[in-house]
């Protein structure tokens, strides 16, 4: 019986639920599952790719990708569906942002198909995507999607698995969460974590232009916060500027790179962020409200050279930062 785990991909896009011609059916299997779980798991693109390629290595360990979109209605009554099921079977689910699963479809679409309606299922096989499972007609009610989830897998055969945090389900990047974000923050004598929101498009260019090669290239752990959670309530996101640091973050500065000395914040690099250029006494074009200083002292004679040259320069002190520390 083949362990199956179900991966949830947090998709921000802008289309409607529709029917699909096929509606495949792949028999009984398991989803893997880890006691005590409650909620979903987050991947970046980078731990999606190594799943892809365990699933090669190890046939066994298939999974289903499931494509939603925040303002997608249908997803979230599908979400809450999920979240219901969760509370008698803790399924191992875990979920990527359409913001950085958008630019593998971009890089191999045989792997990563765009997606014809949300919310919308993939199933990874052997290291292949197959088709798509669980037509939306059956997204219309719980007991709908319900059945149509075990009629795919068997809960009275879940797989248990020991550990959530298991190297072997994750790559160097480590989604964290909440409490372990200030655990490793007051434990670690050097920190770098990158700081996401899911609808950021510059996390997504950041992931798409170089980060995911060069994290592929580091013997290091990279620690990811997506802040989504934070961000959207006051009283939480208050709390959160005051347990890390980022006081000055109120405005909030998306992707960042923040390095903690001694549990202690340090600085913060940012990737992109810029507005439009203005022109300087000599007639030259500069980002006066750049975050980073290096990109601020920039001058060029065009908008895109002016570009290219901040983006050059944010590339290149983001990996000093890590190849420093």
């Amino acid at each position: 019986m083949k362990k199956i785990s179900l991966l949830l991909s947090l998709a921000i896009l802008t289309l409607s639920s529709c029917e699909s011609n096929s509606s495949p059916y792949y028999g009984k299997n398991t989803l893997a599952r880890f006691e005590g779980l409650n909620h979903f798991i987050d991947l970046t693109p980078l731990q999606l790719e190594n799943k892809i390629e365990n699933s090669r290595i190890h046939p066994e360990n298939d999974f289903l990708v499931f494509v939603y979109q925040t303002t997608c209605s249908a997803c979230d009554r599908l979400e809450s569906y999920i979240n219901d099921i969760l509370k008698d079977e803790p399924i191992a689910i875990y979920g990527i942002n359409y913001s950085q699963y958008i630019y593998l479809n971009q890089q191999n679409s045989a792997l990563f198909p765009p997606v014809s309606y949300t919310p919308f299922f993939l199933f990874y096989s052997d290291g292949e995507v197959t088709a798509e499972a669980i037509p939306p007609s059956r997204f219309s009610s719980q007991d709908k999607f319900t059945n149509a989830l075990y009629e795919l897998f068997d809960s009275s055969k879940l797989t248990y698995l020991n550990d959530v945090n298991n190297e072997s389900e994750y790559s160097s990047i480590n989604y964290s969460t909440y409490s372990n974000l200030l655990n490793k923050i007051k434990s670690e004598d050097n920190l770098i974590v990158l700081y996401t929101l899911d609808t950021c498009l510059d996390c997504a260019s950041l992931f798409s232009d170089f980060f995911l090669e060069f994290a592929k290239s580091l013997e290091k752990t990279i620690y990811l916060f997506e802040t989504k959670d934070i961000v959207n309530n006051e009283e939480t996101y208050q709390q959160f500027i005051q347990d890390t640091g980022l006081n000055h973050y109120r405005n909030g500065v998306y992707p960042s790179f923040v390095k903690y000395k001694d549990g202690k914040f340090e600085k913060l690099i940012t990737y992109l962020n810029y507005q439009d250029p203005q022109l300087n006494d000599q007639d030259q074009l500069f980002y006066p409200n750049a975050y980073n200083p290096e990109v601020k002292e920039l001058t060029a004679n065009s908008a895109d050279e002016l570009f290219n040259l901040a983006k050059e320069i944010d590339i290149s002190i983001i990996k000093d930062l890590y190849l420093s520390k």
